[in-house]
């Protein structure tokens, strides 16, 4: 089966990394595919001023994202991991709205799953600009990752691997936890032959 994964990008550090999230998860399947969707923005793009704009902004876009797996500074942060040998295919769509356009890839070359970056914005910038990955979760026609930086500045590690029970004080000096790991594999077939015909 070929893992198809959906990628959207505005060509920020936020998209480029989705993008890296996104060849991890791929780099895992056996056979996949990347799509790197970009979304030109036009409420009205059926209004004759528009479309020659509209069509230099999507051509730029087309060759942006072509260009994205082959930049110095992406290949770079892309350097520690294995080779990244998968089929790519270039989505450039005009829409009203970027959540909408990614779905309707997504739909288009039935997607396992989309990725995309967050701007990280809170507030009244969250909510005059809204966030893609907002509307993509609300309206839940896809499997979603949305890809953020790490943030682990301000927080400790816990003392026990694991917290302790519901209503168990977890700074206690006590080992009432669970804790357990261990390998699991599954799928596949047997490469044993049981018998003969």
């Amino acid at each position: 089966m070929t893992y198809r994964i959906v990628v959207g990008t505005d060509f920020s550090d936020a998209s480029s990394h989705a993008l890296l999230h996104a060849l991890h998860v791929l780099g895992a399947a056996p056979s996949g595919e990347l799509h790197l969707t970009h979304v030109v923005i036009d409420a009205d793009a059926t209004r004759a001023g528009n479309l020659e704009r509209d069509e230099a902004l999507m051509e730029s876009a087309f060759q942006r994202l072509k260009a994205t797996l082959v930049d110095e500074n992406f290949r770079s942060a892309h350097a520690h991991d294995e080779t990244f040998d998968r089929q790519v295919v270039y989505h450039v769509r005009l829409a009203k709205s970027v959540a909408a356009a990614l779905e309707q890839v997504a739909f288009d070359v039935d997607a396992h799953l989309v990725v995309v970056g967050t701007h990280g914005r809170t507030g009244l910038e969250k909510w005059m600009l809204g966030s893609v990955a907002d509307e993509l979760l609300k309206n839940n026609r896809v499997p979603l990752l949305v890809a953020r930086p790490t943030h682990y500045e301000g927080m400790t590690k816990s003392q026990h691997m694991e917290p302790g029970k519901p209503g168990v004080n977890i700074h206690a000096q006590r080992h009432d936890f669970v804790y357990s790991s261990e390998r699991v594999s599954f799928g596949g077939r047997s490469s044993r032959v049981s018998g003969l015909l």
